[in-house]
């Protein structure tokens, strides 16, 4: 074979006999081939021959060896020149993909070492964002107060008509009926009206004498607010008051005695009486701290005074008479969740500049909340303090749910009142309902509730679960247009639930109190 390549014979003469050659002889072919290479290095027929040899053998390293040798001492014309380019860039490994992967670790290093840095310089310029949120009382500041302008056009085309008309403000608890006073007393009726707030819940362990007394010195505190007293109205003023210590004097006529010299002093103004939670009257009346003729010496008031009273249920759901006689021609009003957008300028308006909510987020918290105020406060205070912790200015829908979830971890005292205001049967299907629905936008029909009832051997019927799910009217359930599919109306609601009041719990909770 070496004597006929050394003699020009064909290329392919060694390809067809090497490639049938055993293992063995290539090797001590290549041997004889190289040592001839001794003594004549400069060959290129014996170059080229050994750099087949070494291919077949698999020796890809002394292959390379010999084709570079081949490739710098043949003419480059020739035959044996070009397969050595061929097989030397055949044999020599591409680094193009190698480049490429390190390339792309040095990028992923670089863009992680970068966004650290860049995350550790906005820590450090992070500035604390101040919580203006107000979970645990009314509102007062008009810049954390948003929407209810559909209440307030109310308010004022009916004062409009006649001033000497009441009004009563109606709502399910925290959906804001005392902030919408505290906006009324804070001027955002117009400087014509001279407010006066009375909390009834500050009225504690007063008797009559004492409960006209303190709305003396109410209007006394208003009148030094919207008015210009001179001295001696402010001396007289107090004079007056100090007369319902005299028992012997009757409240009612105490009380005329004052008004009567204030009416005068209001320069056209008109005096204003905000009674929140005016429901508790009738209880301080049942239980005695209170006589029963405040209800006709009210009624007379109405006829001079203007009175806009807030409470938790309309004039049909009242169950004192006294209420529904005095109050059965008065307009009422309704008042529930914010509207989707002054929902959302609650969420964002007081963080602007220091929290940018994702769209996500916001569709998040609306179905947790709806709008309702407290909770959408309550959520959005947490939203600010985890930011606070995090220093972080953006907040995602994983953020909504923590917050979320947080509350339902401390919840306020609120979700317990609701809870004991369901009797037995409510209870059961609350939770059944809670127990069906595993997400934010599902429904559940009566059939679904009564499927789920089988797990835990309850008999109920339809007309009972129907009953039970007509809490719509209390804003804790909510039914499917034109259908009869049920949920919470508030997604936080079904999340409590779930936590707090599974069903096996539930059953041993009516069982115990039965």
């Amino acid at each position: 074979m070496i004597q006929s390549y050394e003699q020009g014979e064909s290329n392919l003469f060694i390809e067809e006999s090497s490639a049938n050659m055993p293992a063995l002889i290539i090797s001590l072919l290549l041997r004889n081939v190289e040592e001839k290479l001794t003594s004549k290095p400069d060959d290129v027929r014996l170059q080229f021959l050994a750099a087949k040899l070494a291919d077949v053998n698999g020796d890809n390293d002394l292959a390379k060896q010999h084709w570079l040798a081949v490739k710098i001492n043949a003419s480059k014309d020739s035959d044996e020149y070009k397969q050595a380019v061929l097989r030397l860039k055949a044999l020599t490994p591409s680094h193009r993909s190698l480049i490429f992967v390190i390339v792309a670790i040095l990028i992923i290093i670089g863009g992680s070492i970068g966004f650290y840095f860049f995350r550790k310089k906005k820590q450090a310029e992070f500035k604390e964002i101040p919580n203006p949120y107000i979970t645990g009382k009314a509102i007062s500041d008009k810049n954390m107060f948003f929407g209810r302008e559909d209440i307030f056009s109310f308010v004022k085309d009916k004062l409009s008509r006649s001033v000497k008309d009441g009004i009563v403000l109606y709502g399910g608890r925290r959906t804001g009926k005392t902030s919408i006073l505290n906006q009324i007393a804070n001027g955002r009726l117009g400087d014509e009206f001279v407010p006066v707030f009375i909390d009834m819940q500050e009225m504690a362990g007063v008797d009559t004498h004492g409960f006209f007394r303190s709305i003396a010195q109410k209007v006394i505190e208003a009148l030094k607010i919207w008015i210009n007293l001179s001295p001696e109205d402010q001396k007289n003023l107090n004079e007056l008051c100090q007369k319902f210590d005299d028992k012997t004097i009757s409240f009612d006529q105490s009380f005329n005695d004052l008004i009567n010299y204030v009416i005068p002093k209001l320069e056209g103004k008109y005096l204003i009486f905000l009674v929140d939670e005016y429901e508790i009257l009738s209880t301080k009346v049942s239980n005695g701290d209170l006589t029963d003729n405040i209800f006709p010496y009210l009624r007379s008031l109405m006829q001079k005074l203007i009175f806009i009273y807030s409470g938790s249920r309309n004039i049909e759901g009242r169950d004192t008479q006294e209420w529904n006689v005095m109050l059965n021609i008065v307009p009422t009003k309704e008042v529930s969740f914010l509207n989707r957008e002054d929902a959302i300028a609650l969420i964002t308006k007081p963080v602007e500049g220091f929290l940018k909510y994702d769209k996500k987020a916001i569709e998040r918290l609306l179905r947790l909340t709806v709008g309702q105020p407290f909770f959408t406060q309550n959520i959005c205070s947490h939203i600010v303090d985890n930011s606070n912790d995090r220093k972080q200015n953006r907040v995602r829908v994983e953020d909504v749910d923590i917050a979320c979830h947080n509350l339902v971890d401390s919840p306020p005292y609120h979700l317990a009142f609701v809870w004991e205001g369901l009797n037995s049967n409510e209870k059961i299907v609350i939770a059944l309902l809670a127990e069906f629905i595993q997400d934010a936008e599902s429904y559940a029909s009566i059939d679904d509730i009564m499927l789920r009832m089988e797990k835990y051997s309850l008999q109920l019927d339809r007309s009972d679960i129907g009953k039970a799910l007509g809490l719509e009217k209390d804003d804790l359930i909510e039914k499917k247009a034109n259908d009869e599919f049920y949920r919470f109306r508030m997604d936080f609601s079904r999340i409590w639930i779930q936590s707090e009041h599974q069903t096996w719990g539930v059953l041993r909770e009516v069982q115990d109190n039965k």
